[in-house]
């Protein structure tokens, strides 16, 4: 038995009001007339067994149930029936032994569990009911109450939801009064970007000074100039001459034409990979950005030749280590 139960077991108080079954036990190791009592809320059987099976208990011989009676308040009625047999008890109090005749020990058990027994029921019977017609006036009231919070719950959304509808309503409506004169306008407008649009592109066509020369300078070499070439000759114009001045930037463009067409040296970039050619042309253009078309050109006959020179190196190295 833990130290837990055993204190629940020992002190009445703890039964308080707890429905359960007062024993008497007797031991075949003991004297006669010595009784140990007890309570439980299963059977005197079970106590038996838990008492035999104790490991802590040290008294001898086993233990059997002579005597049970059921009270509806185990706690009150196992003090008192300690307190009226004080002068029987035997040994240590929290041990429970009682040293008196059986025939006596019953009846002071059955007269004192009689008595708890009736004093539970007048406690009982002093609990006043509330009478039937209270209690249905009382129901009625709440029926009542539960009406009023449920109908002033519904005026409330009903409140909340026609504020809603009215602001919803009131904003479509100022949002209609906004954008009418832009509707109403609408052909109007569209008529006059329509006129706007054709005059800007009048004055594009009839401008004698405009930047789409140098495309139309640049279309007219297409077949001349690759791709990268004609880049380098775009920014390096742009670069050196003043971008806002259409005629300085015709003029670049055709020096720069004239000094090439002059010169008649050819690049060959056909024995390069895709790969190679692409580099090449890419560090050219980054290189002679500024420089011009014939520095461009300039800069991949450089290029051609050291990648010429490192492959005739690569081809004698190889017949070396072949040889």
């Amino acid at each position: 038995m833990s130290i837990s139960s055993r204190r629940h077991y020992l002190d009445p108080r703890y039964n308080y009001g707890v429905p359960g079954i007062i024993c008497v036990f007797q031991n075949n190791a003991l004297r006669d007339n010595l009784f140990k009592l007890g309570t439980t809320r299963a059977s005197g059987w079970s106590k038996v067994l838990e008492f035999n099976r104790d490991p802590d208990n040290t008294v001898p011989g086993k233990f059997e149930c002579i005597f049970e009676i059921s009270t509806n308040d185990c706690g009150r009625a196992f003090e008192r029936i300690q307190q009226s047999l004080q002068e029987y008890r035997y040994g240590r109090n929290d041990l429970a032994y009682f040293d008196m005749e059986f025939s006596e020990l019953k009846r002071q058990i059955q007269l004192i569990c009689e008595d708890v027994e009736r004093k539970t029921i007048g406690r009982l019977d002093s609990i006043q009911l509330a009478p039937a017609d209270e209690v249905i006036e009382q129901s009625s009231h709440d029926n009542e109450t539960h009406a009023i919070s449920e109908l002033r719950t519904s005026n409330w959304l009903t409140t909340k939801f026609v504020s809603l509808s009215a602001l919803v309503v009131f904003s479509v409506v100022s949002l209609g009064l906004l954008l009418a004169p832009m509707w109403t306008d609408a052909p109007a407008q569209i008529e006059r970007v329509t006129s706007l649009t054709s005059t800007k592109n009048k004055t594009i066509k009839a401008s004698p000074v405009s930047s789409n020369l140098s495309a139309m300078k640049l279309s007219l070499h297409d077949s001349k100039l690759s791709a990268s070439e004609k880049t380098v000759l775009g920014l390096s114009c742009i670069a050196s001459e003043n971008s806002k001045d259409p005629d300085a930037f015709n003029r670049c463009v055709d020096d720069q034409l004239r000094d090439a067409s002059a010169d008649k040296s050819a690049v060959d970039l056909a024995f390069l990979t895709e790969s190679q050619k692409h580099k090449v042309e890419n560090d050219c253009v980054k290189n002679a950005a500024r420089a011009g078309l014939v520095a461009y050109r300039s800069c991949l006959q450089q290029a051609v030749n050291k990648m010429v020179v490192e492959l005739q190196k690569f081809s004698l190295v190889n017949s070396i280590s072949k040889s």
